[in-house]
């Protein structure tokens, strides 16, 4: 599910949302640790990140969409 590509676009879109700027890196490494089931320390930005995967990012299995909607 992470992808640098997705991560970059995701913070674009987060940096004009919040009017802030997110590093795509911040986003890479909250989408890496959605993907393990864990969060990191801003779960403001983890909330956001999980709906915006969910939203539209297709998941890969069954197990992938349940990390993203609890």
């Amino acid at each position: 599910m992470a992808e640098i590509g997705a991560a970059s676009i995701i913070a674009k879109y987060l940096t004009e949302l919040l009017n802030k700027k997110i590093n795509i890196m911040t986003v890479y490494d909250e989408m890496f640790l959605i993907e393990h089931g864990q969060c990191g320390k801003d779960k403001v930005l983890n909330e956001y990140i999980k709906k915006i995967m969910a939203d539209n990012m297709k998941p890969k299995n069954r197990t992938d969409f349940e990390k993203l909607i609890k």
